[in-house]
């Protein structure tokens, strides 16, 4: 059951039809959204599972706006209690778990102050009918804008409305029939009352209510909490754009957004999407590609960058009580001095492309440093004319939205291997790729987070596909190279049909043979490579000793279903076959992992036909 509490509206007794009772019942948040409210509380309470608890959205907000320069915000997700709150000159955000308050000081830009009327509006997310109904709604009257809802009902929504105690029910059955999918209560103590469904696996209950004389902000934060200063202007950025960004998963969540067929072309660049898929072409020196990249994916990197840094930044902040934008800036001075010098310029073309600021775009780019995965690579005995096979599966957070602006990116610079990348808008290193002479790599995260003193694995990783034109050409730079943190890898070549795992920390590297054993990977199978950690190592195995002999593609492709993935943080899984230049990529659905979706299937060495003569 869904609830809405709202508005203090007062109905008139019957009769009434469905569109003037909807109109009463829109008045009050149209008249906020439209700011014509002195004061205006909107509250919420959410839990909401999908099928099969598959996954599992709970948590609570209170907004309070008193208007001009006052307005909080309490909020609750994921067990991360907090409260952003200004009054005036006094901005802050506390974490109500680890009992600290973070100041800010100095000025906040327009751009990143947090308002929460365009937060509202932001919920329409980027569906052009919804944009539509909320852009006709912010110059409607209510009586106008319902009738402009009734009439987009279908013509059999069979709209009730009911007398009740408290007021009017409204019903709206559900588009292929059952229970109601919206039921609506008027003047319940005052409010309003909305009911989305009537299943108890997907309630949310909200109460709204405007000019009352009871209406506060909340009270500074007592003794006992640490004070730490920021800078006010980042403090709200990541509040309205984390905020606004989580409301847009949400919506997402449900749409699940795809791009329209069509081709673009700029220079150095070339996208074309088909079949809800992406593939981005660069070829170029490096900040020639990085401006095509912005150019045409602009609106795609503000999306992952709002991801990124600021719904995560949000998320981490509350769970850790610790700065994340001090925290991810502190990551990326270690790791600079380390990054290839053509790989800044392309970030920083990349910027300037998409007209978003060169900090985000560059910090944005150090975010998958810690990633939880699978991968394995098959040939000789085990499969089919024996042919290497190189799987690889991602597994990590698939609740911030990343798969909806998945890309498969082929990029060729002079002096180059063309590799293709597999992965989001705006991050130029690669955890999944393979270039044209036959090499593939896929990366799974360890352990040791904050050994920044080297080069980003995303970074080594794209090196190293760029540079390697056989296994001991990648070898020797994963060898060579300052590492961070804790990796494992997967490098195959499909020349020589042979591959090996990877295990690297700053300190010492380690290469695991195809058929050898290790400590961490006991079960050795002769002609193959395993990287992956307990129940899903053991899954990985069965599978292949099951498989023994027979692999090919769709055999390769069955080794990463559900149980070597995991089910709720599938993001990408991809097959590389890297002696035919051929390569399958399945990303998330909205709630539905890559290993359960549809994979598309590439040819490399016909993509980098298709761009034509280099430097285009």
């Amino acid at each position: 059951m869904v609830s809405f509490c709202a508005w203090g509206v007062v109905f008139a007794k019957p009769p009434i039809t469905a569109t003037g009772a909807i109109a009463s019942m829109i008045s009050a948040p149209l008249d906020y959204l439209q700011n014509r409210t002195v004061s205006y509380e909107l509250s919420a309470q959410y839990d909401v599972k999908g099928g099969g608890g598959g996954w599992n959205q709970k948590g609570h907000f209170k907004l309070t706006d008193l208007g001009p320069g006052r307005v909080s915000l309490e909020f609750a997700f994921d067990g991360h209690n907090g409260r952003l709150t200004r009054d005036r000159d006094r901005v802050e955000l506390v974490s109500l778990n680890h009992q600290t308050v973070f100041s800010g000081t100095g000025g906040v830009e327009n751009e990143n102050r947090f308002d929460p009327r365009e937060a509202l509006l932001k919920a329409a997310g980027t569906d052009a009918r919804a944009q539509a109904l909320m852009a006709a709604a912010m110059g409607s009257t209510s009586q106008s804008l319902a009738f402009l809802v009734n009439s987009l009902m279908p013509s059999n929504a069979g709209i009730s409305c009911e007398e009740t105690d408290g007021g009017w029910e409204i019903k709206i059955p559900a588009a292929r029939g059952g229970k109601p999918s919206l039921c609506a209560i008027s003047r319940m103590g005052g409010s309003v009352e909305y009911v989305f469904g009537k299943e108890q696996n997907r309630r949310i209950i909200v109460k709204s209510r405007k000019d009352s004389q009871d209406i506060r902000l909340p009270e500074t934060t007592g003794t006992g909490y640490v004070n730490l200063p920021v800078e006010a202007n980042i403090l709200e950025r990541m509040v309205s754009r984390g905020l606004a960004r989580m409301a847009e998963i949400a919506y997402e969540n449900v749409v699940f957004p795809k791009p329209s067929d069509g081709v673009t072309t700029v220079a150095h660049g070339r996208l074309v999407a088909r079949g809800g898929n992406r593939l981005l072409m660069l070829d170029g020196e490096a900040r020639d590609i990085g401006m095509a990249h912005g150019r045409l994916l602009g609106r795609e990197m503000r999306k992952v960058i709002d991801s990124t840094l600021y719904a995560v930044g949000l998320g981490y902040t509350m769970e850790s009580g610790k700065w994340f934008p001090d925290e991810i800036r502190a990551a990326w001075r270690r790791l600079e001095p380390h990054v290839p010098r053509d790989y800044i310029a392309e970030l920083e073309g990349m910027a300037d492309g998409s007209g978003i600021s060169c900090e985000e775009v560059k910090l944005s780019n150090i975010f998958p440093e810690l990633f939880h995965c699978s991968g394995f690579a098959v040939a000789g005995g085990a499969t089919v004319g024996g042919k290497l096979y190189h799987g690889r599966v991602l597994d990590y957070m698939t609740e911030i939205g990343l798969q909806y602006y998945a890309v498969v990116n082929v990029t060729r610079r002079p002096g180059k291997q063309a590799f293709v990348n597999v992965s989001y808008a705006g991050f130029n290193g690669s955890v999944s790729g393979m270039n044209d002479a036959g090499i593939s790599i896929g990366e799974m995260g360890g352990r040791g987070e904050g050994k920044w003193d080297g080069m980003p694995m995303a970074h080594l990783v794209r090196k190293a596909l760029e540079e390697a034109n056989t296994l001991e050409q990648a070898q020797e730079i994963f060898r060579a190279a300052p590492r961070t943190c804790e990796y494992y890898y997967v490098i195959g070549d499909g020349k020589a049909r042979k591959a090996v795992g990877v295990k690297a920390v700053p300190e010492s590297i380690e290469f695991i043979a195809m058929g050898e054993a290790h400590k961490q990977l006991p079960r050795a199978i002769k002609d193959c490579v395993l990287m992956s950690a307990g129940d899903r190592y053991e899954a990985l195995a069965g599978r292949i000793e099951k498989d023994y002999g027979r692999i090919d593609t769709q055999a390769a492709i069955g080794l990463m279903a559900m149980g070597v993935a995991s089910k709720n943080a599938n993001l990408h899984n991809v097959l590389f076959v890297p002696e035919d230049l051929v390569f399958h990529v399945a990303n998330a659905g909205n709630h539905e992992a890559a290993a359960d979706r549809p994979y598309a299937r590439y040819d490399l060495k016909q993509i980098i036909n298709e761009m034509g003569p280099a430097g285009k």
